[in-house]
C-alpha cells in the first residue's frame, strides 16, 4: 500500500513506492506522458504521443482552431421542441 496514494498514471510498486506507468515519465511527483513531437498551441499532451485539442477547441486539418463557426442548431434540428446544443467534439447540433 502507498500513502500518500500515487499519482495519476501511477501504480503502487511496493510498499510506499509509486511508478509510473509505462510511457510515463516523473516529473516533479507527476507522472506525464511524453510526445515526440510538441503539441501545437491550445492543445496538451494526454498519452505518449497523443497530443489532445483543450477545451473550447477543435481539431481542424492538424491544428487546434477555435472557430467552430457559426451553427443554428434550431435551424439544423427543426424536429426539436428545444434545439440541442451544438456538440464541438462531433461538430453537429
Amino acid at each position: 500500500m502507498c500513502e500518500p496514494s500515487c499519482p495519476l498514471n501511477a501504480y503502487c510498486a511496493a510498499p510506499n513506492d509509486c511508478s509510473c506507468y509505462a510511457g510515463y515519465t516523473l516529473v516533479d511527483r507527476v507522472c506525464v506522458p511524453p510526445c515526440k513531437d510538441q503539441c501545437g498551441a491550445d492543445s496538451s499532451c494526454i498519452a505518449p504521443d497523443q497530443c489532445h485539442c483543450n477545451r473550447g477547441f477543435l481539431e481542424q486539418d492538424g491544428k487546434c482552431d477555435d472557430d467552430i463557426g457559426d451553427v443554428d442548431c434550431e435551424v439544423a434540428s427543426p424536429s426539436y421542441s428545444q434545439p440541442p446544443a451544438y456538440n464541438s467534439l462531433t461538430r453537429k447540433c
